[in-house]
């Protein structure tokens, strides 16, 4: 185990065909938890794997797409955050004009460079434009801007798998960070609370 995304990066590159990552200190989701830690965490969703170190100890979350169906396939790739995926020409010819039941779909993560801004909604509407028919799930990755495609470190922008040949439903799921303590309701009236872990509520 290593608590170096780089060093890590090249452990997977040299063990999977396909790996893409990225430091993130919040959101990490593995091992049936969500991790997080203020020095930062790696995530390397690649065939995908996923690092996380805790402050009591480090330890590795791993998660293996497999049984992928005859004529399947898995394209790292990374993107600028002026441009688009840096797939190959051929999988431009063959996808951007594709119907949509031969369209691939897009497993993506993104972060702002370290020394500017990124329009991710701009960014994502390129892609909507590049390739319409595609599915994107992802998200953005906190605290750090590191990616990896395979071995290959990245400043900031998008890096994903294409997933050809398969096909993917999102699943959308709020997300927030809690602010303050947390309480349980334990009486209401209707849509008003009245007491909250057992304390009435006063306005």
């Amino acid at each position: 185990e290593s608590s170096q995304p780089a060093e890590l990066a090249v452990a997977l590159a040299d063990s999977a065909e396909s790996v893409v990552g990225a430091v993130t200190t919040q959101g990490l989701i593995g091992g049936g938890g969500e991790h997080s830690r203020s020095l930062g965490s790696a995530s390397m969703p690649g065939v995908p794997y996923s690092f996380s170190p805790s402050p009591e100890a480090e330890r590795t979350v791993a998660l293996a797409i497999s049984g992928l169906s005859g004529g399947a396939s898995l394209l790292p790739w990374h993107s600028p955050p002026d441009g688009l995926p840096d797939l190959p020409e051929a999988f431009w010819t063959d996808h951007a004009v594709a119907p949509p039941e031969m369209s691939p779909h897009l497993l993506l993560l993104a972060a702002p460079p370290s020394s500017s801004s990124f329009g991710v909604e701009r960014w994502l509407s390129r892609l909507d434009s590049a390739l319409p028919w595609a599915t994107k799930v992802g998200g953005l990755t906190v605290g750090d801007s590191r990616f990896f495609v395979g071995a290959t470190e990245h400043d900031g922008g998008g890096v994903g798998l294409a997933l050809c040949g398969v096909d993917l439903e999102p699943l959308v799921c709020q997300g927030a960070r809690p602010v303050g303590p947390s309480f349980s309701i334990t009486e209401s009236d209707g849509n008003v609370i009245r007491a909250l872990d057992g304390m009435e509520v006063t306005a």
